[in-house]
């Protein structure tokens, strides 16, 4: 059996189960804590990865956009500026169009 000794008293089992269930209470949350900040690491490593590949698609974006305003200003002896006026247009339309549609608003005539 597992009995205590008789040395032992039941407060002094208790207070060493008490500090028993402290130390295992504070390593639990010393492994929640390390779990916690690896975890957001990883979500801000995603972040700024994501962020990254956005600002790649922006420059690709532009420059397409650049280069067809340059390739519609020299077929159709358009001026560079109006050009880029008439490319900058089609997307803003399109995200206009889409948020109407998103949105569900409905002319009024």
């Amino acid at each position: 059996m597992n009995a205590p000794l008789p040395s032992e008293s039941t407060p002094a089992l208790v207070r060493e189960l008490l500090l028993d269930m402290k130390d295992l209470a504070l390593k639990e949350l010393e492994v929640s804590k390390l779990q916690a900040r690896d975890e957001l690491k990883d979500v801000v490593r995603r972040v700024f990865l994501g962020l990254g590949a956005l600002g790649m698609a922006l420059i690709v974006v532009a420059m397409l956009a650049f280069a067809s305003a340059l390739g519609l200003s020299r077929a159709s002896h358009l001026p560079l500026e109006l050009s880029m006026l008439v490319i900058a247009s089609v997307p803003t339309l399109a995200a206009v169009a889409l948020y109407a549609k998103t949105r569900k608003v409905k002319k009024h005539s």
